[in-house]
């Protein structure tokens, strides 16, 4: 017949067990210990348990080179976080005695503490499990001194040897699988380097194909609503009116996706300039104003004190206006207020765009210049966008030696203030060109007075077929065009039939934009060539 065993009480037999043991909860209370380590560190259990270890076995107070409990601290911390084993070096570690006053006693140990995972792969208890090896340590040095040991005294020494060859041995273990762990993470983070470059470059690839169909569906569009109107009919005008503006609002997504792209890969390094920067803002202001007038917004703007030119990016600074100013008359309710305001006093500019929009909810100010987020609720669904807008203007902030700020006020809108770098200008100012995109800005209806065709020459470098052909077709009554479909044939071409400008695109088979600009720039007979 079967034998019944009797239930082990695990209780009795982990506090007879011959070894030195304390458990540790994950705040390092200490909830159970064997009567060998009590015996060891001149403790009682119920004296300890519940206490937090480092109360009940502090640094000797006498010695002021301890590092006891910060590196057993740092060893807990570390099986809580790897939720590994952590063998420790020989430790010294005074423990108070039991004599009269508890004057501490000098003591080397061998720690090894190990964790207890929990259902959830979480550190429920950690193992503490010491050796004492102040006897071994002691013996070592009378061996020095008296260089001869006992019988006993070697047997001793060997056994506390062997312990310590075993801890050695555990630890060099230890130590193998970190550097294996830090191996595979160096690797893991190569990997997520080279994910990331190819993820921009992707951005990049992407956002400039789709640059060129959009090109091609905008530009023959507009031209067809600025030219004679007499032969569409108006619900034809009208549908032409909606994929012009959708479009180009597909258009500003894909330009600020390729914004993005290169700031995030470095390629967006500011160009500083002599600029005005009153009449930058001033002309910025005044695309948005029709469609703040359509959408029945008041729009100001304030230009304060601002001591002649300043050195600035342009493009980046009319930017970041541009993506403000869009949120502003996109959130705002129609009777609203969008108000743009300058300053600019010795080497810092300040811009605010206050609006009295719907405003913004704390909770979502820490995540509001992240890339793609967009405010969550009801109240928001109707508003379209890519997400992207107050992540550039954080981004081109910092590009600028600035940064980006928000007041907020829920249900009275925003205030967005941007400071920056920008130091007055010595030199001359540059022509003011604008770079930023219009805001659904309306069709011109004015017809072009027809231009007579001129003795110039424009070389056309386009792999695009039906982009080269547009191009070449809006030249051809102005000009002379001729068509390369790759940067080497455009770099011949443009030796043999020396154009008066060259027109090209960045992405072109055998030889790209830039490289062909290199080396145009490069040779004397073409380093004049102005290039676009």
């Amino acid at each position: 017949m079967p034998v019944t065993l009797p239930k082990p009480d695990f209780r009795i037999l982990f506090e007879s067990a011959p070894g030195l043991y304390l458990v540790l909860t994950p705040d390092l209370k200490i909830v159970a210990v064997s009567d060998a380590y009590t015996r060891a560190t001149m403790t009682e259990r119920e004296k300890i348990l519940g206490r937090d270890i480092f109360e009940v076995f502090p640094d000797n107070p006498e010695d002021p080179e301890a590092t006891g409990v910060r590196n057993l601290r740092a060893s807990f911390e570390r099986v809580l976080v790897n939720r590994a084993t952590d063998v420790m070096a020989v430790q010294k570690y005074d423990v108070r005695s039991d004599s009269p006053g508890h004057a501490f006693e000098q003591r080397w140990w061998s720690p090894i503490n190990s964790p207890v995972l929990g259902p959830d792969g979480q550190v429920q208890f950690i193992i503490h499990r010491v050796e004492d090896v102040t006897e071994f340590l002691k013996l070592r040095q009378h061996s020095t001194d008296k260089e001869e040991f006992t019988d006993e005294l070697k047997a001793r020494a060997e056994t506390m040897a062997a312990e310590i060859f075993q801890r050695a041995q555990e630890l060099q273990a230890a130590n193998q699988r970190l550097e294996a762990l830090n191996c595979e993470l160096a690797e893991a983070n190569q990997k997520i380097v080279a994910a990331e470059s190819l993820k921009r470059q992707f951005f990049i690839n992407v956002s400039h194909e789709l640059r060129t169909p959009l090109t091609l569906i905008l530009a023959p569009v507009a031209a067809l609503l600025e030219g004679d109107r007499g032969s569409i009919a108006a619900e034809q005008i009208s549908s032409l009116e909606t994929i012009y503006h959708n479009a180009l609002r597909l258009l500003q997504m894909v330009t600020g996706l390729l914004d993005v792209a290169k700031a995030e890969s470095g390629k967006l390094a500011p160009r500083r300039e002599a600029t005005d920067l009153a009449r930058l803002t001033q002309a910025v202001v005044e695309d948005f104003r029709p469609a703040a007038e359509r959408k029945g917004l008041h729009l100001s703007c304030e230009i304060g004190a601002v001591a002649g030119p300043v050195l600035i990016d342009r493009y980046l600074y009319e930017e970041i206006l541009f993506n403000l100013l869009s949120n502003a008359i996109k959130f705002t309710a129609s009777g609203g207020e969008v108000a743009v305001s300058l300053t600019a006093t010795g080497e810092a500019l300040r811009l605010s765009v206050r609006d009295k929009g719907i405003g913004i909810a704390p909770q979502d100010i820490p995540a509001i210049f992240e890339k793609f987020h967009q405010v969550e609720g009801v109240s928001t669904h109707r508003f379209e966008g890519s997400g992207l807008g107050l992540a550039l203007v954080r981004e081109f902030c910092e590009l600028l030696d600035g940064h980006v700020s928000v007041e907020i006020r829920p249900g009275e809108g925003s205030n967005f203030v941007v400071e920056c770098l920008a130091p007055a200008a010595a030199g001359a100012l540059h022509p003011l060109t604008r770079t930023a995109r219009g805001y659904w800005a309306p069709i011109s209806h004015a017809s072009v007075a027809p231009v007579g065709r001129g003795s110039e020459k424009v070389l056309i470098a386009e792999d695009n077929p039906e982009m080269a052909t547009y191009i070449a077709t809006l030249l051809e009554k102005m000009c002379q065009v001729r068509i390369a479909a790759d940067g080497v044939k455009a770099y011949d071409l443009v030796r043999s039939w020396s154009p008066d400008i060259l027109v090209a695109d960045v992405m072109m088979p055998k030889m790209d934009g830039f490289d062909l600009c290199r080396r145009l720039k490069s040779d004397p007979q073409t380093v004049r060539l102005p290039i676009v």
